[in-house]
């Protein structure tokens, strides 16, 4: 099973939560947090070493992070470690922002080009595909000079094509056949 399976019904736990405390933006600021102590090389020592168990391992994390979090999210932390869970971390901070982009209508779109696209360019290109899908959207624009010309713009759901590569192949394709 994929880690953004395992990771759902941990990520929909701590969103419904913060959401019925009215606290989406603080529990974001804290899983950030704790997203940060758990990529740290040291602490990544800690929890991958045979040296401690599950009980000091979590112990070692919520020390480390108990200033900058509330005690629902020590909880919330308490419960990953104790099903062994906290590899889960990235995933579930990564569904949490899913679900708020989701609940404010936006959409992360990645706008894939050969060059660097100047910020009106991107602009333009947002508000067309804003448009199309009616929500707000994040871009990021990414650069491959493999697709040779044009622009593939990726959404979660919806992939647009407009590269040379994609067309060079449709051309071939049509050739052969």
């Amino acid at each position: 099973m994929e880690l953004l399976t395992y990771a759902r019904p941990y990520s929909v736990a701590a969103f419904s939560y913060a959401k019925q405390q009215d606290q989406i933006e603080q529990w974001q600021q804290m899983l950030d947090f704790c997203l940060c102590v758990f990529n740290n090389d040291k602490m990544q020592f800690v929890l991958s070493s045979h040296q401690y168990n599950k009980q000091q391992k979590s112990d070692i994390f919520i020390d480390v992070c108990k200033d900058n979090i509330s005690d629902k999210c020590i909880n919330f932390l308490k419960f990953i470690f104790s099903n062994s869970r906290i590899y889960l971390l990235p995933s579930i901070c990564q569904q949490f922002i899913t679900q708020r982009m989701e609940l404010n209508n936006q959409k992360r779109i990645k706008v894939i080009s050969v060059l660097k696209l100047k910020a009106k360019q991107l602009k333009t290109i947002v508000k067309k595909i804003e448009a199309r899908l009616k929500c707000s959207l994040i871009a990021e624009n990414i650069v491959d000079k493999d697709i040779l010309g044009g622009i593939i713009i990726e959404s979660q759901d919806v992939v647009i094509d407009l590269s040379l590569r994609t067309k060079i192949l449709q051309l071939k394709n049509n050739i052969i056949n």
